[in-house]
């Protein structure tokens, strides 16, 4: 299991094994890291250096709240990481001595709310795909739900025709692993390479 954790805008990718550590593990293992970066080698150890000569003691550095950057749940530090998270998840992390600033604002961490099915709209417009014409505009569109993803009916054509292939492979018992498909003149052909059979 693997967790992207996010402290003072620093992104770290912590693995954590079965995941049958703690919370309280997670922030103390994400704030060693961030200290372990921002380390100024040529300053004390003990503190960590922003490249000034200023620094900031280790010592002083807590985790105040650990929280699920998608949708903002605080978890708790006991709980094991495996019950309240999934691999590749993102958590954020902030400490208790971290304050806003007149320059930079808010120290408040932003966190990515969760869609609500209920405000979830279907595309009134469907958008044909045939292997030759989507453009890059379509695909923002798609991307931002404006269409419906539907296939020519020479498109599905073709599925069928490679569906049809596969089948006759598996049939006919062919140790056959890969296919390259290659365009000519709106035809594919199909190559195995183990067998150079071409249909």
């Amino acid at each position: 299991m693997k967790l992207s954790v996010r402290l003072r805008g620093e992104l770290f990718a912590i693995p954590c094994g079965s995941g049958a550590k703690t919370i309280q593990w997670l922030g103390e293992e994400g704030l060693r890291r961030y200290h372990k970066s921002k380390q100024d080698l040529n300053e004390d150890k003990n503190v960590i250096g922003n490249g000034t000569g200023d620094g900031e003691a280790v010592s002083s550095l807590k985790v105040n709240e650990i929280r699920k950057t998608k949708g903002g749940a605080l978890l708790d530090r006991d709980d094991h990481i495996k019950d309240v998270l999934d691999d590749n998840d993102f958590v954020s992390i902030v400490l208790d001595n971290d304050h806003s600033s007149p320059v930079t604002g808010p120290v408040e961490v932003t966190y990515i709310p969760e869609q609500e099915p209920s405000s979830y709209k279907a595309a009134s417009e469907s958008l044909y795909l045939d292997g030759c014409s989507l453009t890059t505009d379509d695909l923002i569109k798609l991307g931002k739900g404006q269409y419906r993803i539907k296939l020519t009916d020479d498109s599905w054509n073709k599925v069928e025709k490679a569906r049809k292939l596969l089948d006759d492979i598996v049939k006919e018992n062919k140790d056959c692993t890969f296919f390259s498909c290659l365009w000519s003149d709106n035809r594919i052909w199909q190559v195995c390479s183990s067998c150079d059979t071409q249909r």
